[in-house]
């Protein structure tokens, strides 16, 4: 079967792109932050998309010519058809239904009758074998459609890498001129996915066993505890709290979308600085950076090759596959499977859900939200004499993937070990759902962490007392059953739109606290006003003349219906989440399990119940206590945990084993007692055959500042 080179070459981009370059471009065009989170903008974005629908073809047609060479026609023919064939049968398996074609087995067996049908047709048909070739021209359309009409177009007018391209329209003022007197230097801290509940200690006040750094800003700084967000999602809350805009989800989060913002404004006389690992409002030559990688081509290559793979599996496949639906990079990192999806239904009904034991390694790498916080600081200027500095640093705490303990320690949950959740919607099971809020406070610690080595930094650069330091969030999160943790509705709107606000006024010393609709839009023009700069045409209000008269609220997210909320029933919805969330509160950290341990684990460890675990049957492979904080424990701390250790030793610390039942879904949970006192209790999950769990302790007398984990498995 004699076959020339143009004519292979385009059968090979055809069948490419049909397979695998058209569902990527057209999935991954509406998605943005897709190619944001990498730093794949500008001229990087063109050369990727256009190499990935080029290079794969062209490596393929370069293999084909040299089994030509070496083998002969006929040998290099057959290859050729078959990889032709296997890339049809891609383009067939998404098309599998949901039933038995759906399985594994199903998608194999299609897979190789597609191909075997494929094969023998390309083999035996001219005319086949030339209208694939002529399916090549799919390819430049896919492109232009990418590149010219899909969202992902505004992209290619951001700032990426070393880029220095202009924003266009950008403005800048310069302050008028004070005798005597300069602009303040102004601090931007944003975390991502913080509701503002989640620090308050029950009573209306910060947690100060907690939350220290937040706490101790709140004594210094002037705190707007019912503040909110416009939006629910980084892609429309960043772009709003930057330019003082309403949330517009048709824009992407980049400088070509918005060219007026704090970077524009302030550019003829602050210092610029900006850390934005999801967005890139400022494409400015002169904006400073930590020069901290956002994953590099090889982190890209990965992650596109995980969604492709999710695009053409059929579903029994593809929930065996590292899950999209949760972050934009890093999917090798936040794995889930089809237990994960049961689990989101409220069941667990062969008990596998699949949550490895959250197993702390000391060599394991810091991980990209916390490296990148620490770059952000090593990086941040000192104030020039003819210059004051604007710093921007949008950090990536406490958003998911969970697993950072209050000191900023990582451990590891593979899967992402967030059961009871499928994508960003929970299921309906309550318990399951409350299983996971001590990881999410554990991971809100490290954003406290994060908060106070920012502190630590600005006083060490002489920077803190006479600067404006504003630290919010883009958006809270919910925990809402059967909602999304990020889809705003009349339910869970609270939960998404309450942020902290917190605005230390230059040289401040006394905190106080605000209880009006003040809102992240007031970012903006507050910061503009102090900085003596205009704040024309901006949606929100300088704070320093008062917050403004809001009756209802508004949450955009980046998809789906706005939701619109009176002020009054914030307010009510806000008590109310501070009541659910009081039994999390105070007490430090040894008491976030106690508030999820179930009262049968709990009366049975009162009443002496426990037995040994040989007893049950289950055989401890592994038992290692870790400590957390570096703090040491009072002489009275430190004399019961001695006891506590020897009692352990002697063999007085047991497991006990109890069956919890919470609707459709049953639970196994395992304590560790010691005399009559539950001093340690987690969940037990299945997974490969082996039980695993990991046990936080809890009321054993540590300080606040040394959270114990105790992980080991069972069998």
């Amino acid at each position: 079967m004699e076959r020339s080179g143009p004519l292979a070459f385009l059968q090979l981009v055809g069948a490419w792109t049909l397979a695998v370059v058209f569902p990527f471009l057209h999935a991954t065009g509406r998605e943005t932050p897709f190619y944001i989170a990498h730093g794949a903008t500008g001229m990087r974005l063109v050369v990727f998309v256009v190499v990935a629908t080029l290079l794969p073809p062209l490596v393929a047609f370069c293999a084909y010519l040299l089994l030509r060479r070496l083998l002969g026609q006929v040998v290099a023919g057959r290859a050729l058809t078959a990889t032709l064939a296997g890339l049809i049968a891609l383009i067939a398996l998404p098309l599998v239904a949901r039933g038995p074609l759906g399985s594994p087995l199903g998608a194999a067996i299609v897979a190789v009758l597609t191909s075997a049908g494929a094969f023998a047709i390309l083999v035996g048909s001219a005319v086949a074998r030339r209208t694939l070739a002529l399916c090549a021209a799919v390819a430049p359309l896919a492109l232009l459609q990418f590149l010219a009409f899909s969202p992902a177009r505004e992209l290619l007018s951001a700032r990426s890498g070393g880029d220095t391209t202009r924003q266009v329209g950008a403005v800048s003022e310069k302050p008028p001129a004070t005798p005597g007197r300069s602009p303040p230097t102004v601090v931007l801290v944003v975390f991502d996915e913080l509701p503002v509940h989640a620090l308050e200690d029950g009573r209306g006040g910060i947690d100060r066993s907690r939350f220290p750094a937040f706490h101790g800003l709140a004594r210094v700084a002037t705190w707007y505890r019912f503040a909110s967000s416009p939006g629910s999602d980084t892609y429309v809350a960043v772009p709003a709290l930057v330019t003082g805009l309403p949330p517009d989800p048709d824009r992407a989060p980049v400088a070509a979308s918005y060219p007026s913002s704090l970077f524009t404004r302030l550019r003829g006389s602050y210092r610029l600085f900006a850390e934005e690992p999801e967005t890139v409002m400022c494409a400015l030559p002169e904006c400073e950076r930590s020069g901290q990688s956002r994953g590099g081509l090889q982190q890209l290559l990965i992650d596109s090759a995980i969604v492709v793979a999710n695009l053409i599996s059929p579903p029994g496949l593809r929930d065996r596959l590292p899950r999209v639906d949760q972050t934009y990079q890093d999917f090798l990192d936040t794995a889930g499977g089809s237990e994960a999806a049961a689990a989101e239904a409220g069941r667990d009904d062969e008990g596998r859900l699949q949550m490895k034991v959250l197993n702390r390694r000391g060599g394991q790498a810091l991980g990209r939200p916390v490296s990148a916080f620490r770059a952000a600081l090593q990086a941040l200027p000192r104030v020039a004499r003819e210059r004051p500095l604007f710093a921007f640093l949008h950090i990536e705490l406490p958003h998911v993937p969970w697993q950072y303990f209050p000191d900023l320690g990582r451990y590891r949950a593979e899967p992402l070990g967030m059961i009871g959740i499928l994508g960003d919607r929970w299921g309906t099971n309550q318990s399951q759902i409350d299983q996971e809020r001590p990881r999410f406070l554990f991971q809100t610690g490290a954003a406290d962490a994060g908060l106070g080595a920012i502190v630590a930094r600005l006083r060490a650069l002489g920077l803190w007392d006479r600067s404006l330091v504003v630290v919010t969030a883009d958006h809270g999160s919910a925990f809402t059953p059967g909602r999304g943790r990020r889809t705003p509705t009349s339910d869970n709107f609270a939960e998404i739109a309450g942020v902290p606000l917190f605005v230390k006024w230059p040289r401040q010393k006394r905190g106080r606290v605000e209880n009006g609709p003040a809102s992240t839009l007031d970012i903006p023009p507050t910061v503009l006003a102090v900085a003596g700069l205009k704040a024309d045409g901006l949606a929100g209000s300088d704070l320093r003349r008062g917050i403004p008269r809001r009756t209802r609220l508004t949450l955009t997210p980046l998809k789906g219906k706005k939701v619109s909320l009176s002020f009054a029933t914030f307010m009510r919805q806000r008590a109310a989440l501070a009541h659910a969330w009081r039994r999390f509160a105070n007490g430090g950290w040894e008491r976030v399990s106690t508030a999820i341990a179930p009262p049968a684990l709990k009366a049975a460890a009162a009443a002496g119940q426990a037995r040994r675990a040989d007893a049950l049957g289950l055989r401890i492979l592994s038992l290692r206590w870790r400590r957390i904080g570096r703090t040491p424990p009072s002489p009275p701390d430190r004399r019961e945990l001695r006891r506590a250790q020897a009692a352990r030793r002697t063999g007085a610390a047991v497991v006990l084993n109890v069956e919890v039942e919470h609707g459709p879904a049953r639970l196994r949970w395992i304590g560790v007692v010691a005399g009559n006192r539950l001093i340690g209790a987690a969940p037990v999950y299945e997974w490969l055959g082996r039980r695993f769990a990991s046990i936080t302790s809890f009321g054993a007398p540590v300080s606040t500042r040394q959270l114990r984990n105790l992980s080991f498995v069972v069998r």
